[in-house]
């Protein structure tokens, strides 16, 4: 396959949480594709490919790739398992189970460490058929999910007769999730429905704390989306996992740590310089532009406020934090308002762009000092 040969194939990885805790139970491995400076979602490609030998390949390659990532993070002392999509397709096709048997023996990985997480929106025709690859792979240590619950084909016969490890629910379901809401209703019923049948439950596209606390009300252990960290490369998601190993819990963060909210922080900032880039050369509504560079409500000022709330340190110099969030909203202004945008007026807002990122940087190795008691001192930051 070019793009394998091309080495421009790529596994990222977002963690699932445990919602009252805040511990990293898993990752979920997600396929992106390099073009030029972008990384492609697979569903901005995979429907375009009908050549079945190479669907196989790619699939290959995933699995290969996921189990030799789990292998090395497990040998660093890191126990979590790691969830693959996989493609009804692929979940039937012969040999399978051989692949699974040769790959778990050559990184040496323990049974519950690795879990296929079959696309059930696609559609699943042979039940009798999956249940029986499925407790075969059980056997074999390896978990099963349904992923994508609630979608496409997805529906309450897979929990009745399929008896897979976990459920994920599509993120759909959370997207306007508040108590109340005809939202929250369906969800509980599907959270309370999944746990009579002794179905453990995994939600994806948590974005914010409050959704959070509300699944974990309804009882739900797991989760995963952009309020815990968005899917990152495998060499970034290492450095966070050692920080979620070292560093000190907040409870004013409802079990997230300190320095995964400024992991996050980086990534939501990026977003929006992008959208300010994006509407210095085609202006969008009044109403996005005002958003986006009101100082409290944009997505930056929100993570500020928040980050604010918790004392990391009694040297963080919240202040001057604040002045270069402020300096940066400047340049945005600046830039969004002139008709025609100077080489200059660019220069300066990546400048302060940067700077903002830099001192996100600075506060996160500080917050990796505050080490919890018994704390070694010894481990050090694995690198791929």
């Amino acid at each position: 396959m070019e793009a394998m040969e091309c080495h421009s194939l790529a596994l990222f990885y977002q963690p699932i949480m445990n919602l009252k805790s805040g511990a990293v139970m898993g990752a979920e491995a997600l396929l992106r594709w390099r073009q030029g400076n972008t990384w492609v979602y697979p569903g901005q490609f995979l429907p375009y490919l009908d050549d079945e030998a190479v669907l196989a390949q790619l699939g290959d390659y995933v699995l290969n790739e996921a189990l030799r990532q789990a292998g090395y993070w497990y040998n660093h002392g890191y126990r979590l398992r790691v969830g693959i999509n996989v493609t009804p397709r692929y979940f039937f096709r012969a040999g399978l189970i051989e692949q699974l048997q040769a790959l778990i023996a050559e990184y040496r990985l323990p049974r519950g460490s690795i879990e296929l997480e079959v696309t059930a929106s696609l559609g699943l025709d042979d039940m009798d058929k999956a249940n029986q690859i499925i407790r075969t792979l059980q056997k074999l240590g390896v978990l099963v999910a349904i992923d994508d619950f609630g979608a496409g084909y997805a529906s309450l016969n897979y929990l009745m007769h399929l008896s897979a490890d976990h459920i994920k629910l599509e993120r759909s379901f959370v997207k306007d999730l508040s108590p109340g809401s005809e939202t929250w209703i369906v969800v509980g019923g599907v959270v309370a429905l999944c746990r009579a049948l002794s179905q453990n439950v995994v939600v994806q596209g948590i974005e914010n704390p409050l959704t959070q606390r509300i699944l974990h009300n309804m009882g739900v252990q797991e989760g995963q989306g952009d309020w815990f960290a968005p899917a990152i490369a495998a060499e970034d998601f290492t450095r966070w996992l050692t920080s979620q190993y070292h560093a000190p819990v907040n409870s004013v963060t409802g079990g997230v740590p300190a320095r995964n909210l400024l992991v996050v922080l980086q990534f939501h900032v990026m977003q929006w310089a992008e959208q300010v880039l994006l509407f210095a050369e085609s202006p969008g509504s009044g109403d996005q532009q005002k958003r986006l560079l009101n100082y409290f409500h944009c997505p930056c000022g929100q993570w500020v406020q928040q980050l604010e709330s918790i004392q990391l340190q009694d040297a963080l110099s919240w202040a001057a934090f604040r002045r270069i969030h402020a300096r940066m909203h400047h340049h945005a202004i600046v830039l969004l308002e002139a008709k025609h945008p100077t080489s200059v007026q660019y220069q300066a807002f990546d400048r302060s762009v940067d700077a903002f990122l830099v001192k996100v940087q600075e506060l996160s190795r500080e917050v990796l000092q505050t080490r919890p008691t018994g704390w070694d001192g010894k481990t050090t930051v694995p690198h791929l």
